[in-house]
């Protein structure tokens, strides 16, 4: 069987003269008997409730049945300010921000800030056969056809249950997933990939740069966030794109434009669909964030960072854009557009010709504002 555990959450209550403990966490694996072909094996997301009690009353576990939900209630509500925080993504996002007078190199904030991406959201179509399946602030989006499918970005690896679940909701089979393609191999993004390749035995698709850090499982990256958080089970691309090259399936064709910043090989991907009866030029942006602490002088790992981003901004400027897509949904207002979708107005609301424009604007701020700020103090 192919497993993989994720670390648990512990909940302690106290009660009159006893305890509760309580250890929630979830597994997902592929289980399948001997004989049982492979690619016939179900996916199990289950979650796992352990408790133990030390108590003088048997009756005293029905106070904990009361106070245990309020446990968690109190336990997730030091997290809202950083759904706040995404949720306020307009510049933050666009341009990468960090919860506000929080210091994201130390790796309990990262943590923090990461969980509060992966709350559950309903999957929906976009356009075209773009569906949505990632989750409420890391996106994946699944291009469907009727010879397969493929899906960019797998989200972390704790959170593919929720994708998986997702596309099964929308009812595509993600076991005929032949392309995992990315944004960039950020563990946000890419967490997920080496399981899912080795469920689907889809082909990984990642640009040169990308495909390293990848096969590193996301070590000794530029990234300010603490590395111990970043990390991620490697995996190996079957296939390197290179800029302007397109991955086509039964009609769906996908063009990579290689705009390093992010990542080194972060890539944005195109295509057109129809909507409407009407040709629209999608746009996947790989994001161009500027982490706050990323160092723009003397990068040792990347040293021509600041010059790649002005390229990669002047190529996206010339990119048609009829709807635009980010792999964080505050970069493209996703839950204000989907509630306008959900009330039936139209044209589509994710028909927006200027959000790509709006991004590269406040990116060249950022980028001018950091390079300033960087500079040597006299």
């Amino acid at each position: 069987m192919v497993r993989l555990d994720c670390s648990g959450t512990e909940l302690r209550s106290t009660f009159g003269n006893g305890s509760l403990t309580a250890k929630i966490g979830f597994r997902i694996g592929m289980e399948f008997d001997s004989g049982m072909k492979t690619e016939n094996a179900k996916p199990k997301c289950f979650w796992r409730t352990e408790l133990s009690h030390r108590s003088r009353f048997a009756s005293e576990l029905a106070v904990v049945a009361f106070q245990l939900p309020i446990a968690v209630a109190l336990f997730c509500l030091p997290f809202a300010p950083f759904s706040y925080a995404l949720a306020a993504a307009g510049v933050t996002d666009r341009a990468a921000g960090s919860p506000p007078n929080e210091d994201i190199r130390r790796p309990e904030v990262a943590r923090r800030l990461f969980d509060s991406w992966k709350q559950p959201f309903k999957p929906f179509r976009i356009a075209g056969n773009i569906h949505y399946v990632g989750t409420a602030g890391v996106s994946s989006f699944l291009i469907t056809t009727p010879e397969g499918h493929i899906l960019i970005d797998t989200g972390f690896a704790d959170t593919l249950p929720l994708v998986l679940t997702n596309i099964t909701t929308l009812g595509h089979d993600w076991r005929r997933i032949k392309f995992l393609l990315a944004s960039h191999a950020h563990v946000d993004h890419v967490g997920g990939h080496a399981l899912l390749k080795e469920f689907t035995g889809a082909t990984v698709c990642l640009s040169a740069a990308d495909a390293a850090l990848a096969a590193r499982g996301g070590r000794n990256d530029y990234s300010p966030f603490a590395q111990e958080v970043m990390i991620y089970d490697p995996v190996k691309a079957g296939r390197i794109v290179r800029d302007g090259e397109t991955i086509s399936l039964d009609g769906a064709s996908l063009t990579a434009h290689l705009t390093p910043g992010h990542t080194q090989g972060a890539t944005t991907w195109t295509m057109r669909v129809l909507e409407d009866g009407q040709p629209m030029n999608v746009v996947f942006f790989s994001s161009l964030s500027l982490v706050e602490g990323t160092k723009l002088r003397d990068n040792k790992v990347f040293p021509g960072i600041v010059e790649a981003y002005r390229e990669s901004l002047a190529k996206l400027k010339k990119l048609p854009c009829d709807i635009f897509l980010a792999p964080h949904g505050g970069a493209f207002v996703l839950a204000e557009k989907l509630a306008r979708l959900q009330r039936g107005e139209r044209p589509n609301p994710f028909i927006d010709h200027n959000a790509l424009k709006e991004v590269i604007e406040t990116t060249e701020k950022a980028l001018a504002t950091q390079l300033i700020i960087s500079l040597p103090k006299n």
